[in-house]
C-alpha cells in the first residue's frame, strides 16, 4: 500500500466521521486525531499519553500521509476527542478499513468486537484506549 494509497483510505473511511467540535475551535483535524489513535493503539499504545508519545516518535512518518496542520495533539485532546465520537460509528469505519485494506494484501479479517453497546458510553474520564483497543482486535489469517 502506498502512501497516497493510505491517505486515500484513511480520508475515505474516518473523514466521514461527524465531528461534533466547533470549527473556528478545533487546531487538529478529527482524520488525523483518528488516524494517530487507531495506528498508535495498533502498535501497542494502551493509554491516552502513549497515544501522544506515538504521535511524537512517527510525526515525520505520519506527515507523509497526514496534514497535520498544528503536529500532534495533546494526550488531553485525544480523550476529549474520542469521548465525543459515536462509538458504532467508529467501530463500523474501522471494520470497513480493515476489510479494505486486508483484500488489497489478499488476507482474511476477522475483526472481534469485545464490547457491550452498555459499555460503549463514552465519558470524558471513563473512555479509555482499552475500549478503543477492544475496538481494534483483530486476527488476521492469511490465505
Amino acid at each position: 500500500m502506498t502512501k497516497e494509497s493510505l491517505r486515500e483510505s484513511i480520508e475515505e473511511h474516518f473523514g466521514k466521521i461527524p465531528d461534533q467540535r466547533v470549527v473556528t475551535r478545533s487546531s487538529h483535524k478529527l482524520v488525523d486525531i483518528i488516524a494517530i489513535a487507531i495506528l498508535a493503539i495498533l502498535c501497542g499504545a494502551d493509554g491516552w499519553v502513549a497515544i501522544e508519545k506515538y504521535g511524537k516518535a512517527k510525526e515525520e512518518w505520519l506527515s507523509t500521509f497526514l496534514d497535520l496542520p498544528n503536529g500532534i495533539p495533546s494526550h488531553d485532546t485525544f480523550g476529549r476527542i474520542f469521548s465525543r465520537l459515536d462509538p458504532l460509528i467508529l467501530e463500523n469505519n474501522f471494520q470497513s478499513w480493515v476489510k479494505t485494506i486486508a483484500g488489497t494484501q489478499h488476507t482474511y479479517v476477522l475483526v472481534i468486537c469485545l464490547t457491550q453497546a452498555t459499555y460503549l458510553s463514552f465519558a470524558h474520564d471513563t473512555c479509555s484506549p482499552q475500549i478503543a483497543t477492544a475496538l481494534l482486535t483483530e486476527i488476521r489469517i492469511k490465505r
